[in-house]
């Protein structure tokens, strides 16, 4: 919605859960038995200002949802480079094993890294190795287990290629939506807060059904279970 992107990027994030406010709003959109009362006791709440709250409130919802399918997604796209990782480090060292029995020199089958923990610098050194051994290959073992070897790594590599293409759309798409879900909560935030001020003025004296109870309860304990830093 225009109002959630005229925000941009530069506006303050909450740190609440946003289920606990779905929780409070939906509470507070049962209110509008109290319209007739704001309005006799001069007070600025419309059956508009409930309206926003819901339509905001159901935009969230959609946003997270998103949001969690997407986190989702990266989180088996981090399992798929993992695995890709660890077959790629497998297949370098049987390589090497044949390169050894050649009497090559080791660093012919070296990452060329001093980490192997991230699925990039694996790929970008068994290139390198896949390439010396192309151009080594007939110092190697007449084994056609070389060669299989090299078709395993090959097609790993064209795997993780096609899956970077794949990431980078969906990163921009999960930066995308967790942006605009953030903009949503700010939004319902402020409305939900507002509605609740006026509430609470409004009906003073009398039990105050306009609280975020839940919400701020919640980040109370989140904030108690922090851990503490000097």
């Amino acid at each position: 919605m225009a109002e959630a992107e005229a925000l941009g990027s530069g506006f303050v994030r909450t740190g609440g859960d946003p289920t606990a406010l779905w929780a409070d709003v939906l509470l507070l959109a049962t209110r509008r038995q109290d319209l007739e009362t704001f309005e006799a006791r001069g007070f600025p709440v419309t059956a508009a200002s409930f309206d926003r709250l819901e339509r905001l409130n159901a935009l969230l919802c959609e946003a997270r949802t998103e949001k969690d399918f997407l986190e989702t997604d990266r989180e088996e796209r981090a399992d798929r480079d993992e695995a890709i990782r660890k077959d790629l480090l497998d297949l370098r060292e049987r390589l090497a094993r044949y390169g050894a029995a050649g009497d090559l020199p080791a660093s012919m089958f070296s990452l060329q890294t001093k980490s192997t923990a991230r699925v990039n610098m694996v790929v970008g050194g068994m290139q390198t190795v896949l390439r010396n051994v192309s151009n080594l290959r007939e110092r190697l073992a007449r084994d056609p287990r070389v060669d299989e070897l090299v078709r395993e790594a090959t097609a790993l590599l064209a795997e993780h290629a096609a899956g970077r293409e794949r990431d980078s759309a969906d990163e921009a798409r999960f930066y995308e939506v967790s942006l605009r879900a953030a903009q949503l909560m700010r939004l319902l935030l402020d409305a939900a807060q507002h509605l609740c001020r006026q509430g609470a003025a409004a009906f003073q004296g009398q039990p105050n059904f306009y609280r975020l109870t839940k919400f701020y309860l919640r980040r109370k304990k989140r904030e108690a279970a922090a851990p503490v830093t000097s």
